[in-house]
């Protein structure tokens, strides 16, 4: 079965075929082609492509499916990625089924980067996931899948990415000794942060987990800002160092979902909206990098199951209140630009487990539009 046969594409809700999104410098393109045998390389100077994924599979039926995706998403990519939620809510986090699940997502064609999403560690206190402590769970994570650094997929497959893509972690492969020990995360930082270079962007992922974090889960505050302290250090040092290799497009990968919260200009600026949003630490980060960067910002990821792109922040720079938001010592002008240009990708989720997304990014200096992010959902 040829790539084109065996695909039809899946459109999102809110999208229509051939969606185009101008950019400043970054144009996002939803388009309904497939594959052709003309498409260049996966990995070149100025093109990645790779697929994306998330919130998958939920079920012990759905592993089937999972996997003929999965095997189907790896044929015409450089890498995938996985934005979290490898189970569901309502399945045990038993080392059983973990295990059960990452040997599928190690059975990839090709390297394979997850970062953790809420139903593997925050939300298996809940009782119908087996009452767990959360952070045990994520240190079991840890110890399976982050203690080097390194994707999941066979041993050629990791150590091809980690010398080709300039694979690393925010601990250099160390683990925690204690995970219970916040000042201690927030020093030396988290496994799961993990980074590479393919192409003309740079890569970064973040454990930033749906369920508000984890403070439905009874986690302590202490920690959760730990962990944001450290994620934060993370995007920062990320962003830099794609300044000083020159990588045009920096690409941030995570599970939550929390941008339509930010469509309002007082979640910036009010001091009550700051602190009754758990991801209001994030929010900042992830704005202070867009104004900063000098280049295109992609966020990946998954969280409400529903694909979407679009450009979230291009309302924020056309609104008054910009003016009272940090500008670094930037014009305020090229903040409104970046802010503008900033786009994001949101994954198929279950119950469509055969389901993908392939993301190409083309750099072209010279052209008027130097930078071009295309968006193809699949679904067998």
């Amino acid at each position: 079965m040829t790539l084109d046969q065996g695909r039809r594409r899946l459109l999102g809700a809110g999208m229509t075929g051939a969606a185009v999104m101008g950019l400043p410098h970054a144009l996002v393109r939803a388009s309904t082609g497939t594959a052709t045998a003309t498409a260049p390389a996966t990995v070149a100077p100025n093109h990645v492509r790779f697929a994306l994924l998330g919130d998958n599979p939920y079920s012990e039926q759905a592993e089937a499916a999972f996997s003929s995706a999965l095997a189907h998403a790896g044929k015409d990519s450089a890498f995938i990625i996985h934005v979290g939620d490898i189970k569901g809510g309502v399945e045990s986090c038993s080392d059983d089924l973990l295990e059960r699940r990452i040997a599928l997502l190690e059975a990839s064609p090709r390297p394979l980067m997850l970062t953790p999403g809420d139903d593997e560690w925050t939300d298996c206190s809940r009782l119908l996931a087996g009452a767990f402590d959360s952070l045990e769970r994520l240190q079991w994570l840890r110890q399976r899948i982050y203690a080097q650094a390194r994707p999941l997929g066979n041993a050629q497959q990791r150590q091809t990415a980690q010398v080709t893509l300039q694979f690393e972690n925010q601990t250099q492969g160390n683990l925690l000794a204690d995970p219970l020990d916040a000042a201690a995360v927030a020093r030396i930082g988290l496994p799961e942060h993990q980074r590479w270079r393919a192409g003309p962007a740079r890569f970064v992922t973040l454990n930033v987990p749906g369920s508000h974090l984890g403070f439905d889960s009874g986690i302590a505050a202490d920690m959760i800002q730990a962990h944001a302290r450290a994620a934060s250090r993370w995007l920062e040092q990320s962003a830099a160092l794609a300044t000083q290799e020159g990588s045009p497009v920096l690409v941030i990968v995570l599970h939550a979902e929390f941008v339509p919260s930010w469509l309002g200009p007082d979640d910036f600026t009010s001091a009550e909206a700051q602190s009754a949003h758990p991801y209001a630490w994030f929010r900042q980060a992830l704005y202070r990098t867009v104004a900063q960067f000098d280049g295109a910002v992609l966020l990946l990821h998954g969280d409400t199951h529903r694909f979407a792109t679009d450009r979230p922040w291009r309302k924020l720079a056309d609104e008054p209140a910009l003016a009272a938001l940090p500008t670094y010592g930037l014009p305020g002008a090229l903040i409104a630009e970046r802010l503008r240009r900033f786009a994001r990708v949101r994954a198929i989720g279950s119950p469509a487990a055969a389901s993908w997304i392939q993301v190409g990014i083309t750099h072209q200096p010279e052209a008027a539009v130097p930078v071009e992010l295309a968006v193809t959902p699949y679904l067998l």
